[in-house]
């Protein structure tokens, strides 16, 4: 009888530790992702079919196939593409995170269309994203999370060691409120006409901070940004924080909470917090 039950116990520790979902290319995919069938692995193009919501729970790991194919159809890499709605609220404790499925390499985007409707980003990590070419009407999308002609709610989220956290195209106008985005090839990027509100956020340690092709009519305000805005075409109202570190408790370790003595403590608007935390 005890070897039965050891038999037994091993099979149920055995499935915990295996708990994952195959994500196959040009599956369509929506309703909910919970963690007890984390980590999702992505394995080519994932799509949120139009009038469709994908639900992502607290605390789940969404994992993308890496490689070096980026030229969309021929591609090599994970990437999921948001026609309908995207649900992805995490926690402060218990974020939603998007990475790669390995030790190395990069995977391509979050891509959200035009006819996607009140998408909703809150507490998530991105790490290790890069891009995609061609993937919308012969144009390319680079950055974790890259919106095209759409509005979506940032909140609370991190993006790191990637090539650009967020890519803004074609009239995009999403609201970036209390990010960090740190560590990246590119901050933020913002090309043809898009508009986004970047509220209350951390831009540090990114190679470029803003790439901004003169079209664009992105707002920053209540935000740290490592150089000054005027460089990349931006005003500055004043109540930005130029130049300082943030004072992370370790960047080095991916801790992006600030430390007591962060100047972002108290500086975003209404006397909250800059940055994800």
């Amino acid at each position: 009888m005890k070897h039965i039950w050891l038999i037994i116990a091993g099979l149920i520790i055995g499935l915990s530790v295996d708990a994952q979902t195959i994500i196959k290319d040009k599956d369509n995919v929506s309703g909910i992702w919970k963690k007890s069938k984390s980590p999702y692995i992505i394995k080519g193009e994932a799509i949120v079919p139009e009038g469709k919501t994908l639900e992502i729970k607290p605390g789940v790991v969404v994992k993308f196939k890496t490689g070096e194919g980026r030229d969309y159809p021929k591609t090599t890499v994970g990437f999921l593409r948001v026609k309908g709605t995207l649900i992805a609220e995490g926690k402060e404790k218990k974020m939603i995170t998007f990475t790669r499925d390995g030790s190395s390499g990069n995977w391509g985007v979050i891509q959200i269309h035009s006819e996607s409707k009140n998408s909703i980003i809150l507490y998530c990590k991105f790490e290790y994203a890069k891009f995609i070419r061609n993937i919308v009407s012969s144009d390319n999308a680079t950055g974790a999370l890259s919106l095209y002609d759409s509005y979506a709610e940032i909140t609370n989220c991190i993006f790191v060691n990637g090539w650009v956290g967020i890519n803004c195209k074609k009239g995009a106008y999403p609201l970036v409120k209390n990010n960090t985005i740190a560590g990246n090839q590119y901050g933020l990027e913002c090309n043809t006409g898009s508009k986004p509100e970047v509220l209350n956020c951390i831009l540090w340690n990114n190679k470029t901070t803003f790439f901004n092709n003169g079209e664009s009519l992105p707002t920053l305000s209540n935000s740290l940004i490592g150089e000054n805005p005027a460089k990349y075409g931006l005003e500055d109202n004043g109540t930005n924080l130029i130049g300082r570190n943030p004072k992370f408790k370790s960047e080095q370790k991916g801790d992006y909470n600030l430390k007591s003595d962060s100047p972002c403590i108290g500086k975003g608007k209404d006397g909250s917090n800059m940055g994800a935390f």
